[in-house]
């Protein structure tokens, strides 16, 4: 072994056994340790970010989504208030305009083909009452410009009550002519050519002059106050909002 090697290895051997330097030696592993922690730890904490965005983004969709929901059930709901209203008032236009027709009908058909009676006709009316007592809050709260008109509509349908009880009265009095009665073809004849007919009609054939007179004249204020309520088209104001 030559000079020059002796000196490689005695140098080797100060380095291997130099305290100074096994300390820059694990400083810098150290060093690379601590670099490839700190990396796997942003990646890591990079993912957790991306996963917690994923979830707040889902989060900001079923929100999205509940909202949507919440605002078709409340327009489902406003359409049913809505369409509530609507259907009673039709229900009570209904009633107001046939109900000649069917006073007419009970006088003129005979026993074997009446399709309506007197309590037929005071059930529906108390019905019709009854459902524009409940729904009044209902237009109140939707149309407080009209809230005047379910007190309206209850007079009318108390009229047509307190008519339908007065008739009944004079026919139970035999106060009614029985030549009225006519066969089903006449009367649906009689029925098609309106109310004036069929006013003429009833009180062509009330006996008593004066129940004669207190009944048509019951009739004309019906619908003289009908006519009120329905100059102002509410149903057409309702169907707005649907």
């Amino acid at each position: 072994m030559n000079y020059e090697t002796l000196m490689h290895q005695d140098k080797l051997i100060e380095f291997i056994t130099n305290p100074a330097w096994w300390s820059v030696i694990a400083t810098f592993a150290a060093a690379i340790v601590a670099a490839r922690i700190t990396s796997k730890f942003g990646k890591r904490q990079n993912e957790l970010q991306e996963q917690q965005l994923k979830i707040q983004e889902r989060q900001n969709d079923l929100q999205e989504q509940q909202v949507k929901l919440q605002e078709q059930q409340l327009r489902s709901e406003e359409y049913n208030v809505y369409r509530g209203i609507y259907e009673l008032i039709f229900s009570i236009h209904k009633s107001v305009e046939g109900f000649v027709m069917k006073i007419y009908s009970i006088i003129a058909a005979g026993e074997n083909v009446k399709v309506w009676t007197w309590e037929s006709i005071r059930q529906e009316i108390s019905k019709l009452k009854t459902d524009i007592e409940s729904k009044s809050i209902d237009i109140d709260l939707k149309f407080s410009e009209y809230d005047y008109l379910p007190e309206a509509y209850k007079l009318i349908l108390s009229l047509m009550d307190g008519t339908v009880n007065r008739f009944e009265r004079v026919e139970n009095n035999g106060l009614i002519n029985s030549s009225i009665k006519v066969d089903t073809s006449t009367m649906v004849s009689n029925i098609n050519k309106g109310n004036k007919c069929m006013l003429l009609l009833i009180k062509e054939n009330i006996i008593d002059e004066k129940e004669n007179k207190d009944l048509i004249d019951a009739i004309t204020v019906i619908y003289s106050q009908y006519k009120n309520v329905s100059d102002i088209d509410f149903l057409s104001k309702i169907k707005s909002k649907i």
